[in-house]
């Protein structure tokens, strides 16, 4: 049951012996056929208006980046216009950034520091971190070398992801090709390599080791590949989330919201031209900075791109 025992016991009480009390929730968060996961145009327009809200807080935070800044100060950067959200914001930076999910603090960044933020509204989340430097001389030694396989790994692991997700593929594949990719002398995964979105930040995961779950048109997804180090102390992440849209789909969409639709072109084609992603046709990006990653925060030109140009 996903409801308190009191409740639950009520209802036993009232439907008495002859009566039976069941957990509905998989008629909205199944992933396969809950209703939640079965969106239409509208729900997923508004999905991306969100999430442009979510990444261009999360830009502007990460460009505002600098040592002797708090996380306070940093933290004006989220900017919801309106919307509701859908978990605290997230900001850690040094020591604290071992506690995961929490909350700004009075903290100031140092250099040499990991840190964290994440940002998220009804209908979307992004989430950038990495190391407060300009380069792995910024770093001791010997966290700056195995920092240096720690991204190259885990943003391979990314586009890994990217490039194989999309409609009819079983979420078991992809767990399984993200798997195949980590180096597994590096970094775990924390939780599963992805999750489906709605107004909540995670409805449900698919992505699940043999998972026979096929994914469809209509579903909002979230790249979750949350890496926890092996070695040294350092961060990487760079969540955001896409949608999974049939032909019939993608041209209602761009018929009837064409501003929408022009923005997921250019994000489409500056994963494919300016990061060497390449997404199915169905993939559709939500993110105003999608597969965008800039290892060391200090230097934003220093972009993880594929080698495959």
């Amino acid at each position: 049951m996903d409801l308190p025992s009191y409740l639950a016991d009520i209802l036993r009480e009232l439907t008495g012996r002859s009566g039976s009390v069941s957990n509905a929730n998989d008629l909205l968060m199944d992933s396969e056929k809950g209703l939640r996961n079965h969106n239409c145009l509208e729900e997923l327009v508004r999905f991306e208006w969100a999430s442009t809200r979510t990444s261009e807080s999360i830009k502007n935070l990460i460009g505002k980046v600098k040592p002797g800044i708090r996380e306070y100060e940093l933290a004006v950067n989220f900017k919801s216009d309106g919307l509701p959200y859908s978990c605290h914001p997230m900001i850690s930076s040094g020591a604290k950034a071992k506690l995961g999910l929490s909350s700004p603090s009075s903290n100031k960044v140092v250099l040499g520091d990991p840190f964290t933020s994440a940002f998220g509204v009804w209908g979307a989340l992004t989430c950038r971190a990495g190391m407060i430097a300009k380069g792995p001389k910024d770093l001791p030694s010997k966290t700056a070398a195995f920092y240096e396989r720690y991204w190259k790994a885990y943003f391979h692991t990314v586009k890994t992801w990217y490039e194989n997700v999309g409609i009819g593929i079983s979420a078991g594949l992809i767990v399984k090709k993200v798997d195949q990719a980590r180096d597994k002398r590096i970094f775990n995964f924390a939780v599963n390599t992805g999750h489906t979105l709605h107004l909540d930040e995670w409805v449900n995961s698919p992505f699940k080791p043999e998972s026979k779950i096929k994914l469809h048109s209509g579903m909002a997804l979230q790249m979750d590949i949350i890496p926890v180090s092996n070695g040294e102390f350092v961060c990487s992440n760079m969540e955001d989330g896409i949608i999974l849209a049939d032909f019939p789909l993608r041209e209602e969409w761009s018929a009837k919201f064409p501003e929408s639709w022009g923005r997921i072109m250019s994000r489409r084609e500056f994963m494919r031209a300016k990061i060497g992603i390449k997404l199915k046709e169905e993939v559709l990006p939500l993110s105003n900075i999608p597969a965008y990653y800039a290892p060391y925060l200090l230097r934003q030109d220093f972009v993880a791109v594929t080698n495959e140009f």
